[in-house]
């Protein structure tokens, strides 16, 4: 409906096509007879005031191509036959109509919502799945999963979360790009075990700053959906003892070093080494969730983001 509420507010007339039923069906196993969605479309339109006209279309140009127009409102994926109208519209003498592009609207399993989904009863007319969001964590790290099942049980409500353990071939200890591009791959190979909605990678690493020239230890959080679409993130970044760091220079991995240093001092529990080091102002499950709540915003306020 976010293409009609667009066309009567840039519109003094709008012309609406529908497209016939035999039309309509060759593209989707269900279907409302064309007069039922007419009446729905209509009972919608009634409340801007404006005239309006509803003819049924048979074919990709429908009258958009031969009637006076000024302008045609399409989603994203709908540009390239917005352009055939145009270019039919020149080739018969008319004027090209002016393409206004509207996002997507994406339900939450990061696919458009159409009026065929709602049919089938894959997802209310909000976006929500009417089953569960099925998540896939690219890692059997509990960590990660916890964190993962607390923020999107919070953001998604019903949510069914797998842990696969991928090879995505990256260094033992990452550092600077290999931390994102480690997180990336995680969802890229998880997403694919089996038919799920969201591909989650975590990955975390060290990040030298040129500027503070500092090193950072920074957890990155990259989420695939099926579209192919991935949003990113990144959780709070801490400091290690220069004897860790100095350790790491030599060639070791941080965990490595931090069991020589501090092994029987509990900082491989279930709070991390930002548990021992912060001494309990933060754990490691924490840590995680910021990550993956950055890598959630551009789904959480998707209408702020370009699609």
């Amino acid at each position: 409906m976010s293409l009609l509420t667009r066309a009567f507010k840039v519109g003094d007339e709008v012309f609406i096509g529908i497209t016939n039923d035999e039309m309509a069906s060759a593209s989707r196993t269900k279907l409302l007879p064309f007069e039922e969605r007419k009446a729905g479309i209509e009972a919608y339109v009634s409340k801007f005031n404006k005239p309006y006209t509803i003819k049924a279309i048979d074919d990709l140009y429908g009258q958009a191509a031969e009637l006076d127009l000024d302008a045609i409102i399409v989603s994203k994926p709908k540009i390239s036959e917005a352009e055939l109208i145009n270019e039919r519209r020149e080739n018969a003498g008319l004027k090209p109509l002016d393409i206004i592009v509207m996002p997507l609207i994406l339900a939450d399993d990061g696919l458009p919502l159409s009026a065929t989904r709602v049919v089938e009863k894959q997802v209310d007319t909000r976006g929500h799945l009417l089953r569960a969001v099925r998540v896939n964590v690219g890692s059997k790290n509990p960590v990660k999963m916890e964190a993962v099942r607390s923020i999107f049980q919070e953001v998604y409500n019903e949510v069914d979360v797998k842990a696969y353990e991928v090879s995505h071939g990256g260094p033992a200890q990452p550092k600077d790009g290999e931390v994102l591009n480690g997180a990336v791959e995680r969802a890229r190979l998880a997403i694919v075990q089996r038919k799920a909605d969201f591909g989650i990678g975590i990955e975390a690493g060290l990040i030298h700053n040129k500027e503070m020239d500092t090193t950072f230890d920074v957890q990155y959080c990259a989420i695939i959906d099926r579209t192919g679409r991935i949003t990113l993130g990144h959780g709070p970044g801490f400091v290690y003892p220069p004897m860790v760091l100095r350790g790491v220079e030599d060639g070791n991995e941080v965990g490595k070093v931090m069991d020589l240093n501090f092994g029987d001092q509990g900082w491989n529990k279930k709070d991390g080494a930002v548990g021992f080091l912060s001494k309990g102002y933060m754990d490691r499950t924490g840590l995680t969730e910021e990550a993956v709540i950055a890598a959630l915003i551009p789904r959480i306020s998707q209408d702020l983001y370009e699609l």
